[in-house]
């Protein structure tokens, strides 16, 4: 039997991919075409440098700056019409018109011109129907008479019209052009009437229009040599335009935002060469999907390999442009896979080596490498890659017992984001029904092979995934061969198993290091990688002049009594966290005068009750020996009497406690020590009594700029921005969340004393421009540093690599880091590395939370060293974060589009009665206040999931009110041991007070509901479960709406509305009617073909009999979980072929036991726990006023 311990099985995770930027190569433009143009080579109008700057900065919410400055100038250096061609398909110009405007501002205020073309489709349906023409299609191409022509004709004028001239009204010069575009035939008269295929394209218009600085805005209709009109798929318009213009970009505006699967999952990407076949004869590929697809292959068959199309919804529109993930479907030619059997059927063996050792270069790796083909030679093996091996796998098929092997799989990262690596897996499982590999815990692309298995298990650092393996014996041999030997158990076959153990070999013993070494080659994602052991184990290295000590200064085995000196603040709510969990330290003692005799909340070890430490209540303390390390949170300029009575009370004392202070107050006193770890020789902060914890933004700044010291031929630049939690929690406009919210607040720009510390700290004069942002917590640097000789990006990013080697709390990126990712973090990320063209000055991105390392973290790691403990005890290997905020192994409905859409036309009338309700007649209270303006924030005070916005919103609008909101609806409310600001709500004081109570109790409950659903499914995903959370009818009468609504904000399935949407049959209805099969047959007489029939059982003979009567669901009520695997596998085996219906368990189910019957046969875990009697989230509406007070928080 395998322990808990030594093994772990998971599940599968959805797949994020994301894609190739496309490339192609510019034309030269005609001399008589040629204008003076912004950032291109031909416009009519300027653009000047700071609107750029403007857009780039706006484009970045969207994707790195990196990215962002990258497309610009790739496609601001070709000609602009050669920029883009965007089809708009009908329903966009009437659903989505305002977003597709606000979209192609944008481009057109940073200088870019995308061709547009638009079609009617839909409306045009609608007027036919309206005049009592049917709409008539052949082959997915619509019949056009002489009176659908002239329909159509009328209503393309009209809708470019109304496009142009919502363009103009948002500053943006727009040209209609209705005709002289396209020249055409007939299709096929006969057979489609009139309707055209393209003959020609007469750009002309179009060059001139842009040459003028307006955007071509075009319909699909098309005239004959002799003038008839005629009607042009708007598809087929639109590819006719791009072999035409040869644009960078082709892009297909549709309100579903690009194509979906079988099983309705959005398709992120398409390799033509690889599956157009395979796709074509799919039943799901039909109507206009198949005109699309084909349409696209026949486009792309003509245009240059590299270019591609992309289907997206409108609100996409800037990340397709500006980013690498890119947005929607993207298609595009790709490379055809092929295999080989033996060595001899590479080409090329030094290039099947490079390959082989891509990115997993190291001592022998080569000579490892040669041996590995020799053991190729020697066996049977099938390789999977294709034409420029961005994606190559060699398997081992099975012999001797055991299964088929993954024997390496190395990927380059244009391989990951262009599917190939998907490809190649469909290829594998085609040609081999069971498979086995192993990967490393901490490879980035876990997440993608938990998705192509159907099971794992998880050893020492690495994982082994397997599919196609359905005998249970067999299962477990493999997971205890597995556990006792590894990924040994592979043997000689494993190429990653191979160099490995010859990085030991030429390394010594393994150690820490910064670059993680992985089974497969890294793929960039979109989550936030975790600062952790174990994704910084690695192999012994040199190149860090100051290693961390880590275990290795654990000299101290006694408990540390600690006390915090002004716990109200930020930092120290974040400290107390910390050490509520580290095995050493005890919180004796916090002081803060405003909660003195309050219990401390957040620190469950013991009760602390909050004091008011005097200076002389300090020095008597120290004097006792009462505390080993007193912790100054206090503010600038105010801890000096404290620390003095520490200095007063260690004169009458042997005892001498540590003091650390996370102010600047002593940062600059050579008589203290500087407590940054990765910079400071550790030694000294490990002897030091009295260290300067340093300030958040000069710590990145200094772990950005540190490692190029020696390289420096200029003052570095750094451009740092926060979030509001650094300006305290004294109020004052740098955290006032209104004023921040859609702005940006630059302060201190010369002089900063961080500017002071940093230069001071690497005896290199930098300067430092702070801003102020609407996020909470979080610090992003933008360092510019000029360089006195002529380096690479890989240069410099090697020379960070090595210095922070080994370091827990710093990690070295490819791309330039986000804060999003790096809140609740305890670790700097560093990266971008970006090199100007002289290769002379370089721009360096760093994130930190400056909660965490750049304080509370920080100050803990500092007191680990000074006490004599191992240096990271007590700091998580995680992220604080006490609830996932997402999750990719399962999709949220809000993630599709707004729930509120989803409501009934009467919920309205359900807020009125409410409303109603709670003032039947006279409002006193109100009569009080007045109809005054007033502001109002919404304060979260608990954590959880945000829900029941609409409602919020409909309550305080039918009260006369207005409602700003800062977070979005579904995610999670941080209260950081406080409170955080939600929304502002504007109105006059009646309507405020009038609404208060009603909405703050529907958000309470629904967002209660909300947050039980995700905490208990993210529960159930990570126990490996992919089916479906529901809940239930025990809902409360008048309020079902809510909690239903609560149920999908959370991911849950809101289960049945009520009786008449699904029929449920129970023990009372079967008793009725005599028998199972009676009351099936009732419910479908009456029910009819539409309508889901759901059968609750007690036993498996039961669910037999509502199977065999044809039920759609089976509801296993009251099993026991050994009773749920056994009877849901007999029947699933049982009914295969026969039936199709989806199993259901119900009864009995909390969140402390469901994952007890949990298994890979039931699609449905249904409980009530997510909704009744679930605890409330707490919210506050408070009328703002004019106070402040003494600010008592760092």
């Amino acid at each position: 039997m395998l322990s808990a311990a030594a093994v772990s099985l998971r599940a599968g995770a959805r797949r994020t991919v994301r894609r190739l930027p496309i490339r192609a190569r510019a034309v030269a433009v005609p001399a008589y075409l040629r204008r003076q143009r912004p950032f291109s080579t031909s416009a009519a109008r300027p653009t000047d440098l700071s609107t750029r700057s403007m857009i780039i900065q706006t484009l970045s919410s969207v994707g790195s700056k990196r990215e962002v400055q990258q497309y610009l100038s790739l496609f601001t250096s070709v000609s602009s019409q050669r920029f883009a061609v965007i089809k708009v398909g009908g329903a966009i110009l009437t659903d989505y018109l305002d977003e597709l405007c606000s979209s192609l501002a944008f481009l057109y205020t940073v200088g870019l011109y995308p061709v547009i073309v638009h079609g009617a489709g839909p409306q045009l349906n609608k007027l036919l129907e309206e005049a009592g023409v049917e709409p008539q299609f052949e082959e997915g191409i619509r019949v056009t008479d002489a009176k659908t022509l002239r329909v159509a004709r009328d209503l393309f004028l009209q809708e470019n019209l109304k496009l142009v001239n919502k363009l103009e009204e948002k500053g943006v010069h727009a040209q209609p052009l209705t005709t002289g575009i396209f020249r055409a035939g007939y299709l096929n008269k006969d057979k489609w009437g009139f309707v055209g295929k393209v003959t020609s394209v007469n750009k002309a218009p179009i060059e001139a229009a842009i040459n003028n600085g307006y955007l071509p805005i075009l319909t699909s209709m098309a005239e004959t040599d002799d003038g008839q009109i005629l009607n042009v798929n708007a598809d087929v318009a639109a590819s006719e335009l791009a072999r035409a213009l040869e644009p960078l970009k082709v892009v297909y505006l549709s309100e579903k935002g690009g194509l979906f699967d079988a099983a309705g999952q959005r398709i992120s990407a398409i390799n033509l060469d690889e599956e157009y076949d395979y796709l074509m004869s799919q039943e799901w590929v039909k109507y206009g999907t198949r005109l699309k697809i084909k349409e696209i292959k026949e486009l792309l068959d003509t245009l240059p390999r590299a270019s591609s199309v992309a289907i997206i919804h409108p609100g996409e529109l800037q990340k397709e442009l500006f980013t690498d993930s890119g947005a929607g479907t993207l298609i595009r030619r790709g490379n055809k896979l092929v295999s080989a059997t033996s060595l001899s059927d590479f080409k090329d063996l030094d290039a099947l080596k490079q390959v082989l050792i891509r990115d997993r270069e190291g001592p022998d790796a080569m000579a490892t490498v040669d041996k590995y083909l020799e053991f190729l030679k020697e066996n049977e093996f099938k390789a999977f890659f294709d034409g420029p091996m961005n994606a190559l796998a060699i398997v081992l098929p099975a012999s001797n017992g055991r299964h088929a092997t993954l024997s390496t799989l190395t990927i380059t990262k244009s391989g990951w984001l262009t599917n190939v690596a998907d490809n190649i897996f469909t290829a594998l499982r085609k040609e081999y029904p069971s498979l086995v590999w192993t990967v490393r815990e901490d490879d980035e692309n876990l997440g993608w092979f938990f998705d192509k298995a159907d099971g794992s298990v998880t050893r020492n650092g690495a994982v082994m995934f397997w599919y196609g393996i359905e005998n249970g014996d067999e299962i477990v041999k493999l997971m205890k061969d597995f556990t006792q030997n590894g990924r040994a158990m592979l043997g000689d076959s494993n190429l990653e198993s191979r160099l490995y153990r010859a990085y030991k070999q030429a390394a010594g013993a393994a150690a820490q290091q910064t670059r993680s070494y992985s089974t497969f080659v890294h793929r960039p994602v979109l989550s936030a990688p975790v600062f952790g052991q174990t994704a910084r184990r690695g192999y012994v290295t040199q190149t860090n002049p100051n290693p961390p000590y880590g275990k290795k200064n654990a000299s101290n085995d006694k408990p540390a009594r600690v006390a915090l000196i002004g716990a109200r603040g930020y930092t120290g709510q974040e400290l107390v966290r910390l050490l509520d969990t580290h095995p050493h330290m005890e919180l004796t003692h916090v002081s803060s005068r405003e909660l003195a005799g309050k219990k401390l909340e957040g620190y469950n070890k013991s009760e602390v009750i909050y004091s008011n430490l005097s200076p002389e209540d300090v020095r008597d303390m120290e004097r006792r020996g009462e505390i080993d390390c007193w912790v100054m949170a206090l503010p600038n300029g105010v801890c000096k009497p404290f620390v003095e009575a520490v200095w007063e009370g260690r004169k009458d004392s042997n005892h001498k406690s540590v003091i650390i202070d996370l102010s600047a107050d002593y940062r600059f006193d050579n008589t203290w020590t500087y407590g940054l770890p990765e910079l400071v020789p550790r030694a000294n902060i490990a002897q030091a009594t009295q260290i300067a914890n340093p300030g958040c933004y000069a710590t990145a700044a200094q772990l950005g700029i540190a490692p190029l010291v020696p390289h420096l031929g200029g003052m570095p630049h750094v451009f740092g921005v926060s979030g509001y939690s650094g300006a305290g929690t004294k109020p004052s406009p740098k955290n006032d969340v209104n004023l921040l919210t859609d702005n940006i607040m630059p302060y201190s720009l010369t002089g900063h004393i961080h500017e002071r510390e940093v230069s001071t700290q690497l005896g290199a004069q930098i300067a430092f421009m702070p801003h102020v942002a609407v996020w909470f917590r979080g610090i992003h640097h933008t360092i510019s540093i000029p360089l006195n000789k002529t380096m690479t990006s890989r240069d410099i990013r090697q020379i960070y690599q090595d210095r922070y080697a080994g370091e827990k709390l710093v990690k070295v990126v490819g791309e330039a880091p986000l804060v999003k990712f790096i809140s609740g973090k305890h670790g700097v990320e560093i990266g971008g590395f970006e090199v100007d063209s002289t290769g002379k000055r370089v721009v360096v991105c760093a994130t930190i939370d400056n909660l965490l390392k750049g304080a509370a973290t920080q100050c803990l790691q500092n007191m680990n060293l000074a006490l004599g403990y191992a240096e990271y005890e007590g700091i998580p290997d995680k992220a604080n974060a006490p609830l996932p905020k997402h999750n990719i192994m399962f999709d949220l409905p809000l993630e599709h589009g707004s729930l509120e859409h989803l409501l009934p036309v009467s919920w309205k009338t359900q807020i009125t009665a409410w409303l109603a309700e709670d003032t039947p007649s006279f409002d006193v209270g109100g009569f009080v206040v007045g109809d005054a303006p007033r502001t109002a924030t919404l304060w979260g005070k608990s954590p959880g999931i945000l829900a029941g916005v609409p409602f919020f919103n409909e309550v305080f609008r039918q009260c006369g009110c207005t409602v700003e909101w800062h977070a979005r609806e579904g995610s999670h409310i941080e209260t950081h041991g406080g409170k955080t600001a939600l929304a502002t709500v504007r109105g006059p004081a009646r309507g405020l007070l009038e609404g208060e109570r009603v909405a703050l109790n529907i958000l309470a409950r629904c967002s209660g509901i909300a947050t039980m659903s995700r905490r208990l499914l993210v529960n159930l995903r990570s126990a490996g479960w992919k089916g479906m959370l529901a809940g239930t009818r025990k809902t409360t009468p008048g309020f079902r709406l809510v909690e239903k609504y609560g149920m999908l904000v959370g991911g849950a399935d809101t289960h049945r509305m009520d009786l008449s949407t699904m029929t449920m049959l129970k023990d009372n209805h079967i008793w009725s009617r005599g028998s199972i099969t009676q009351a099936v047959k009732a419910a479908k007489a009456a029910g009819g073909f539409s309508l889901k029939i759901e059968v609750e059982v007690q036993s498996e003979e039961e669910a037999d009999e509502a199977i065999a009567a044809g039920a759609d669901v089976i509801m296993l009520d009251n099993f026991t979980p050994e009773g749920v695997r056994a009877a849901s596998k007999s029947l699933k085996e049982k009914w295969k072929g026969k039936r199709e219906f989806l199993l259901e368990i119900s009864g009995g189910l909390t969140e402390d036991n469901a994952e007890q019957y949990i298994c890979n046969d039931i699609d449905i875990l249904s409980t009530s726990a997510i909704h009744q009697g679930v605890r409330h989230i707490d919210f506050s509406l408070k009328i703002n006023v004019d106070k402040s007070g003494p600010e008592v928080s760092s």
